[in-house]
């Protein structure tokens, strides 16, 4: 502050010095011009000052708060320890369907209360979860993210009528109440199996809508089964 406050008082002199060698009249005009000029420069000089003489020094900012993310079982709501969760940003964006592929930016894993605690990075844009029991979730912006447990339906499988050596019997399975392609669905296709025992993957705490047919002709009647309530079916055909 000291050594900038010198440079108006300089000048100020300056001006003194070469103002003595003129006129009367002018000398008085000069006297007004460069008296304003002085206390500008005086004032423009303190103004990039802090009191006490000290410069002034932005506050550090603040660090990047931490995210956690919690994984829990369908309808249990139990903590799903060792899921692998995969912090993902977009890589081919598609201006009609948005997203259509994403790349894994870092690779985390729950511990034994279901959790993950991370800072966000800058480009991350979904979290995918995964876990060897469970059917896997993309999720944006949620901190409790739930998994549907897999599980095992048995179905029994009885020829009682007769068919062309090509059919062929197929054994769908959908999320009840939703036939959209964007809903989990499984398909079977088994032939002409005599009698014998099949067992299909479902979704567990969740009714599985199940049904049958012979090549393309119309299907059976749903049978609905819910994941580790009912684990036996009978299919005859």
């Amino acid at each position: 502050m000291k050594k900038l406050t010198i440079i108006p008082i300089l000048v100020g002199f300056a001006h003194l010095s070469f103002l003595s060698r003129l006129p009367i009249r002018s000398t008085f005009n000069a006297y007004v011009i460069s008296f304003y000029i002085c206390v500008l420069l005086a004032i423009s000089t303190a103004s990039g000052c802090k009191k006490g003489g000290a410069d002034e020094v932005d506050p550090p900012e603040p660090p990047p708060a931490s995210f956690t993310m919690t994984v829990l079982e369908k309808t249990t709501n139990k903590p799903i320890a060792g899921a692998t969760v995969k912090l993902e940003k977009c890589s081919v964006y598609d201006n009609q369907f948005g997203c259509r592929r994403y790349t894994t930016i870092k690779t985390l894993y729950t511990n034994s209360s279901g959790q993950v605690t991370f800072i966000r990075p800058v480009d991350h844009e979904a979290t995918t979860i995964e876990h060897v029991k469970y059917y896997v979730e993309r999720v944006k912006n949620s901190i409790n993210i739930i998994l549907t447990p897999r599980c095992v339906i048995k179905a029994s499988i009885k020829q009682v009528k007769t068919y062309a050596p090509g059919d062929n019997l197929n054994v769908s399975l959908y999320e009840n109440g939703c036939f959209s392609f964007l809903c989990w669905s499984s398909k079977y296709y088994l032939g002409l199996p005599k009698d014998t025992i099949a067992f299909f993957e479902g979704r567990g705490y969740s009714d599985n809508n199940i049904f049958w047919k012979i090549n393309s002709s119309e299907n059976s009647q749903s049978i609905y089964v819910s994941g580790f309530d009912t684990a036996k079916i009978d299919i005859d055909y």
